[in-house]
């Protein structure tokens, strides 16, 4: 076993992919799969979040490496400076194994590095959670599971510990309430004087609401008379939920409007697309009454 107290200053290299990917293509066709929400963020901003936590072992440096690069993410990466970074942000080469990728990085980097293979989070609800389970790869060219992994002096180790998975639509759907319930060192959005509660800037809640926790309200979100939601619900920024209807269980994307008197459980809501991620079905919407893209 390695010590984290060994090491000098080390990079962590992001390989940003989806394994099975079509879903995401298919179902949210305008957006980059970085961007995908998390409980109210985007992966971007959580995996970004992720890295300024390792600073703490000296991490600094972060190599992104997107097969899905678009110069419109370059624009939101930056260069790292709001993370307190160095953020390197390049465009992809596909790999069938992290033990191929592992051989390209050597022949660029000599550095000691932490690997986020995937798009993964972690589970974390404290540092020693993190810190203390890296279990030893055997033959570093066999590895190709998802996962975060510690690459130092040519050797290989996993962090054994649970994971958010994005690689299928279901796995996506339930990391949205994994995280809600318990966040850990994962930071939600928005501000709340109460725990379970995220709520963003200019949310118009109107009388007879009924708002029950664990629940995130984006930024300029209004919910007109009588709604309410229970069970677990993510409201992205800029959405307008009509009057009396019932959300449960499910996530709305931004730029969203959902008409009056509906009933939305289990559901994902983009626009005028409601997806079921349980059946893997999308229902588009033509009547504006009932739900609509914002933008």
């Amino acid at each position: 076993m390695t010590s984290w107290c060994d090491m000098n200053t080390m990079q962590v290299c992001i390989y940003s992919y989806i394994r099975e990917n079509h879903w995401c293509r298919e179902l949210f066709p305008n957006m980059h799969p970085l961007e995908l929400p998390l409980a109210g963020k985007s992966l971007r901003a959580h995996l970004l979040g992720f890295c300024t936590f390792l600073k703490v072992i000296g991490v600094s440096d972060v190599l992104v490496s997107d097969c899905d690069y678009t110069d419109e993410m370059a624009r939101c990466m930056g260069d790292g400076s709001y993370w307190s970074l160095t953020l390197d942000y390049q465009r992809g080469r596909r790999f069938l194994s992290l033990g191929q990728f592992l051989e390209f990085y050597k022949r660029f980097k000599a550095d000691d590095a932490m690997i986020v293979w995937g798009d993964v989070l972690p589970v974390v609800n404290d540092r020693s959670e993190f810190l203390d389970k890296l279990e030893p790869i055997e033959d570093p060219m066999l590895a190709q599971d998802d996962g975060i992994y510690l690459y130092v002096n040519e050797c290989l180790f996993k962090w054994e510990c649970p994971l958010y998975k994005i690689d299928t639509l279901k796995n996506y759907f339930d990391a949205n309430f994994r995280m809600l319930n318990q966040p850990g060192l994962h930071v939600l959005p928005g501000y709340s004087p109460k725990q379970e509660y995220s709520i963003g800037r200019n949310v118009r809640i109107k009388p007879g609401c009924e708002i029950e926790a664990p629940v995130v309200l984006g930024d300029n979100v209004c919910l007109a008379r009588g709604v309410t939601a229970h069970d677990g619900v993510i409201v992205g920024a800029n959405v307008v939920i009509d009057e009396k209807t019932e959300l449960s269980h499910s996530v709305i994307f931004d730029h969203s409007y959902i008409g009056r008197g509906l009933f939305i459980k289990n559901k994902i809501v983009s626009g005028n697309r409601i997806i079921d991620p349980e059946l893997n079905v999308l229902v588009a919407l033509d009547d504006a009454f009932l739900a609509e893209d914002c933008k």
